[in-house]
């Protein structure tokens, strides 16, 4: 019986380590799912926000919470006119996207703004900003797609980097004062179904 009783013990004390051991994993798991989670919802904070506008998940941002678009000044691809942010927002609001001719899914969000250029002609102004192109290799790609949105030239980035653009493509509304309403990182798939009702309640403000 002492003998059993030892192999009892020793199974008993074998088991336990072995549970204790699993226990220390899989709290150890959990902190780093904790952790990876953590990472993730601050990433999703930052990117919820561009010079001081947070990102309304249902529509517009309020004009009291928005925050003022940073002028910008660029060359049109085609003619060499110059845009200037202020001066065309106070005439209308301005929708404009970055792009690159690398970037997979932009000539479908190109695409979609041409349309909606048509769409709201003379009451919303559309551009495409290229920051990675040459004033001709961006008109080749607009007419290897079939595309005549305006484009602007920000050859140095200048632009790109002001309203720190880390992936393509990257919308961005602003209203006739100025002020950045709504912007989406990346193609939204189901943009014809979000973004005009954003453009026709903007209309509507002004």
């Amino acid at each position: 019986m002492p003998r059993a009783a030892d192999a009892i013990r020793r199974a008993v004390a074998v088991w336990w380590e072995r549970f204790r051991a699993q226990e220390m994993k899989l709290n150890l798991d959990l902190k780093l799912v904790f952790a990876v989670m953590l990472l993730v919802g601050a990433f999703y904070v930052l990117g919820s926000s561009i010079n001081g506008t947070t990102q309304q998940q249902d529509g517009l941002t309020t004009a009291d919470q928005a925050a003022v678009a940073p002028d910008f000044a660029l060359p049109e691809a085609t003619s060499g006119r110059i845009v200037r942010l202020r001066d065309a927002a106070t005439h209308s609001p301005v929708v404009f996207t970055f792009w690159a001719s690398y970037c997979g899914y932009c000539p479908l969000e190109l695409t979609k703004l041409q349309a909606y250029a048509q769409r709201y002609k003379g009451r919303i102004q559309f551009y495409g900003i290229d920051a990675d192109d040459s004033a001709a290799a961006a008109l080749a790609f607009e007419a290897d797609h079939q595309i005549n949105l305006p484009t602007l030239l920000d050859s140095d980035h200048a632009v790109e980097n002001l309203y720190d653009v880390q992936s393509l493509p990257m919308l961005v509304i602003v209203d006739r004062h100025g002020h950045v309403r709504h912007f989406v990182v990346g193609y939204d798939p189901d943009m014809d179904q979000s973004v005009p009702p954003l453009l026709d309640k903007l209309l509507a403000e002004s």
